[in-house]
């Protein structure tokens, strides 16, 4: 197995991502530079995703670390990881929630909502994003279409990380 991860030497250089063997802790891979201010990466079906601070996704084949496409889909800030399932990537900025094929790196869909605080979650069809408003969304992760909306708990705050299990969401 492998354990991939994204590091920077210093706050002034470009993060870098690479693989390590699971078993020692060794290279297998990169370091391979990412765009300007690495924000998260992510795995699914062989293929290891990150997203940089100007909203360009990467992909790399996971073995090898041979870059795969890279593009850039829209004009705002990321800020949060992506998320990969079943064959699509999903990444939030200020304000969309965007849908990207895994293995073309075209886009699927994008929706208008803030999602730029924490990794959106994917589970049972829908892809779930928790903003710094607290306003909590729910869109079917295939179309993009609306779900639900939770109003929220005020102002402020916001969830780094989206959990879900046994139906709810925390």
């Amino acid at each position: 197995g492998a354990v991939y991860v994204l590091r920077a030497d210093s706050p002034t250089t470009p993060p870098k991502i690479m693989a390590l063997r699971e078993s020692d802790g060794s290279a297998v891979w990169g370091p391979l530079e990412v765009g300007a201010g690495g924000v998260g990466l992510t795995y699914d079906a062989g293929r290891v995703f990150a997203v940089d601070g100007d909203c360009h996704l990467h992909a790399y084949d996971a073995t090898s670390g041979t870059p795969q496409w890279t593009s850039r889909y829209v004009n705002d800030d990321c800020n949060s990881a992506p998320t990969a399932a079943n064959g699509i990537v999903y990444f939030g900025t200020t304000s969309q929630l965007v849908a990207v094929s895994e293995s073309t790196g075209s886009i699927l869909w994008i929706a208008h909502a803030s999602a730029d605080s924490s990794p959106p979650g994917v589970v049972d069809g829908k892809v779930i994003v928790d903003p710094v408003v607290l306003l909590v969304s729910a869109f079917d992760a295939a179309t993009g279409a609306p779900a639900w909306h939770y109003p929220g708990f005020g102002s402020g705050g916001g969830g780094r990380l989206v959990a879900i299990a046994g139906g709810r969401v925390y």
